[in-house]
């Protein structure tokens, strides 16, 4: 897994929402913030 630096440009990425739409990061990028929360699944 690559690494990322601190205060360094996050890499675009795509994944698809809880309705099945494709988003990327890249459609945030005029936001100041942005939280992205990655649920492995209920076990």
């Amino acid at each position: 897994m690559a690494s990322i630096e601190v205060n360094k440009k996050a890499p675009d990425f795509e994944l698809k929402d809880f309705e099945g739409k494709s988003v990327k990061l890249s459609d945030f990028q005029d936001k100041k913030n942005v939280m992205i929360v990655l649920n492995r699944g209920f076990v």
